[in-house]
């Protein structure tokens, strides 16, 4: 099972998969996931170092990259365009993926995905290969642009994830964001605005994706110890 990765606003592609280190190699291993990060194609700042305030030393970050920036009042995302064609073209090149994972932007990113591929006549064919969505602090898209995607119920089965702490992306938000989705399992935690590494969400997060995803490709020792149970 191979899952594409999506990162969050002026991240990278690195700096999420060192984020995700937890629940990564818990997918990995649990339910023989190939997870794939993907560099999001617009900079928002150039590459370079962050001043570590506890240690006082400077730490290289790379580039920080958005999937689009949006506009003072929201109605519109500079870039949109430029990054549907991008991922079409990562899907056409680098997939199948059977699942989307997205933090924060990339996270909302990951529910359009998920829209997307419901309105094949839009010419979204690239995004028909997903089965399941993880959705980590994510929120509805205000653009006007996305209107017309998120009209209708998605259908696509989405874990719906967000932390009772979150201060830059609050839980009504997310819990918004759950409410477009037909099938959607919510995962509360204590945290801020991160992806858990908690034993308790690293099982859940694994128990959907095994519930949801492609069994032909999972272990047999995973298919024999029960793990379909629901959430």
């Amino acid at each position: 099972m191979r899952i594409l990765c999506l990162h969050g606003f002026r991240q990278n592609a690195n700096s999420f998969r060192k984020r995700t280190g937890a629940v990564r190699k818990a997918l990995e291993s649990k339910c023989n996931c190939t997870l794939e990060y993907i560099d999001a194609p617009h900079t928002v700042e150039p590459a370079g170092e962050i001043l570590i305030e506890e240690t006082g030393e400077r730490k290289w970050i790379g580039p920080q990259l958005g999937w689009w920036k949006a506009s003072s009042d929201g109605k519109h995302y500079e870039g949109w365009e430029e990054t549907v064609e991008y991922l079409r073209s990562v899907f056409r090149l680098q997939g199948p993926f059977e699942g989307v994972l997205g933090f924060s932007q990339g996270a909302a990113l990951s529910s359009l995905i998920c829209a997307m591929k419901e309105h094949p006549e839009l010419g979204y064919g690239e995004f028909s290969c997903i089965r399941f969505a993880l959705v980590f602090s994510g929120f509805v898209s205000r653009a006007e642009e996305h209107l017309p995607l998120i009209k209708t119920k998605i259908h696509t089965p989405a874990l719906i994830c967000y932390g009772k702490a979150d201060d830059l992306v609050d839980a009504s938000r997310s819990q918004d964001l759950a409410k477009l989705f037909v099938n959607a399992t919510i995962l509360e935690h204590e945290g801020g605005h991160l992806v858990p590494s908690g034993a308790s969400e690293r099982e859940q997060i694994t128990r959907f994706v095994l519930q949801h995803g492609d069994w032909n490709s999972v272990s047999n020792d995973t298919k024999q110890d029960g793990s379909r149970s629901n959430l």
